[in-house]
């Protein structure tokens, strides 16, 4: 069991002449390799058997940030696959393994000349889908269609909707006072009378999805954080993100208010608690 293990610190150094900025990839793509950027955007692995540093070539104009990647393989067996990473200018690259190529760069850009991508990328699905986020809120996806050739879809953000924002109703054992709560589990009956205060209260929930890493939530969603400080799910069969006949892709956000925060935006304790339609 963990808590009875006995866990000791190991200095592993860094690479030469440059500091470990984030750790891109633990022992996912490569057993016993850890991949790294260094602080100068480089990529570097560090072998936890022989202890020796190694870095990989890049061209210099390619500068890496400093998130965590993603690793997309056909199968855990494979020793095929890559890694996904973003540059310093928002654009996805991709670091690529095969037994006829070697390693191979190939940068991917970005999904709109008007927003780069932000945060870390994935998570990844079906070895062939892969879920980034734009600066301008907006979620993408980076798949591969039936022909091998990549292609961006845009899925946008949750829209406001009927969305209720009712910083005037009744409070609860004190719970969010004085808090602008945003959320479509109420009617908007009740704030059609001040219809200036609903505007202003509307100003103040943003429904863009922030750059914080997604995360699986279930087999049949992903859950993302609003700009405004709640969380969102994108969800469905096969996580909403599905592959049709004609090679285009699907998806929808799902209820909008599916998890609310109990307390306040980013203030005080966070339970998060269903919501039902």
């Amino acid at each position: 069991m963990v808590f009875m293990r006995k866990f000791k610190w190991k200095d592993c150094k860094h690479p030469p002449n440059a500091k470990v900025a984030c750790i891109v990839d633990q022992e996912l793509f490569r057993e016993n390799i850890v991949f790294v950027t260094g602080r100068n955007g480089r990529l570097y692995q560090y072998n936890k058997v022989t202890d020796l540093w190694h870095e990989h070539y890049q061209s210099q104009h390619l500068i890496l940030s400093q998130f965590p990647g993603t690793v997309i393989r056909p199968s855990q067996k494979s020793l095929s696959g890559s890694l996904f990473m973003l540059s310093v200018e928002g654009g996805l690259v991709e670091y690529q393994w095969n037994a006829w190529n070697g390693w191979n760069w190939i940068e991917h850009g970005t999904p709109d000349k008007g927003a780069k991508l932000v945060g870390s990328t994935g998570p990844s699905f079906e070895g062939t889908q892969l879920l980034l986020i734009g600066s301008d809120g907006k979620v993408y996806l980076r798949y591969m269609d039936k022909n091998g050739a990549w292609k961006w879809k845009d899925f946008g953000f949750p829209s406001m909707g009927s969305e209720m924002v009712e910083a005037n109703r009744p409070r609860q054992s004190g719970l969010n006072d004085g808090k602008v709560v945003c959320n479509d589990e109420y009617s908007m009956h009740g704030l059609k009378k001040d219809q200036n205060n609903l505007s202003d209260q509307k100003s103040k929930c943003d429904p863009k999805v922030s750059s914080t890493r997604p995360i699986p939530f279930s087999e049949g969603s992903v859950i993302f954080e609003l700009r405004d400080g709640r969380i969102k799910e994108n969800g469905g069969s096969s996580f909403n993100i599905w592959l049709t006949s004609d090679d285009t892709t699907n998806g929808s956000w799902q209820n909008y208010s599916l998890w609310r925060r109990q307390i306040g935006f980013g203030q005080g304790p966070l339970e998060l608690q269903p919501v039902h339609a």
